[in-house]
């Protein structure tokens, strides 16, 4: 942060992906923040024709995994003619993942940024299916008595989910939600009134993780994070144990009675005071 502080000036534009990205990935905002987020938001803005558009929406995805909002650009990124760019020069293979980081920087800035009349963007009803990884699916599978039991019953739990207010996108994926008998597998709660009522139990995979396994990756502190400011508590689960305990069955429910307990509460709607949330090892 401090190099690109003092050398921005000789810096290519096409260079600021690689620079600021990691911050992201990597959930860590530099002591210098303030500073260092000013100069990112002046090279951007100054230099916004240069860049690719991918570049210009990852830097986006992470502003957004970093709850830095540049409102600023809002405009510029959903312009059509700045949209029609994108699709033209984005490959095939790679344009769902490109609209799935324009949707989340949509959804990221709608749930957390109070200023941003949102969202922009109608949701994607054609998409049939998201991808679920078939680790969590079959871990998930294998320890649904238990969860049921925790949940009060097999009426009062439903596995891989998408919550209607959010894009359908592989990230938003709930592996597992409690909630009060009789809801359906879409969910249209009033945020504002059903706070910690539901709650959503993720299975954190080890590449969740950055490579001690102790922290969460920025993206995966940011799904956490706005399954909080929907209204939900959230549990999360580590893969790693979850697999370890399936042969020691008093473990493995003393394991998920223990991360039941620790379960984080829902956020303030934007607008109202919030705590900081960091990536902690579940």
């Amino acid at each position: 942060s401090e190099f690109f502080i003092a050398n921005f000036g000789q810096l290519e534009p096409s260079y600021l992906k690689a620079l600021f990205c990691p911050f992201a990935y990597l959930d860590f905002v530099p002591a210098n923040a303030i500073k260092f987020f000013d100069t990112v938001n002046m090279f951007l803005d100054l230099h916004f024709a240069k860049i690719r558009p991918t570049d210009t929406i990852d830097i986006m995805f992470a502003c957004i995994c970093l709850e830095r909002f540049p409102l600023n650009f809002v405009n510029r990124i959903f312009n059509p003619y700045f949209l029609d760019v994108l699709h033209a020069k984005t490959r095939p293979e790679r344009l769902d993942i490109v609209r799935g980081k324009l949707k989340v920087f949509d959804t990221g800035l709608t749930l957390e940024c109070a200023e941003y009349d949102g969202p922009l963007l109608p949701r994607d009803h054609s998409a049939k299916a998201v991808f679920h990884d078939g680790r969590i699916k079959r871990i998930i599978n294998y320890i649904t008595t238990e969860l049921e039991e925790l949940a009060g019953g097999p009426e009062c739990m439903t596995k891989f989910s998408v919550l209607q207010h959010l894009p359908i996108n592989s990230l938003y994926l709930v592996d597992v939600i409690f909630h009060p008998a009789g809801l359906g597998n879409i969910f249209t709660m009033d945020t504002m009134k059903e706070r910690n009522i539901n709650v959503a139990v993720l299975v954190h995979l080890p590449e969740y993780f950055d490579s001690t396994g102790k922290y969460l990756i920025g993206p995966q502190v940011m799904r956490v994070r706005h399954l909080r400011r929907l209204g939900l508590k959230v549990v999360t689960l580590r893969f790693d144990i979850l697999y370890k305990l399936k042969i020691h069955p008093q473990e493995l429910r003393d394991y998920l009675v223990e991360r039941m307990k620790a379960a984080l509460d829902a956020l303030p709607p934007p607008g109202t005071t919030a705590v900081p949330v960091k990536g902690s090892p579940p």
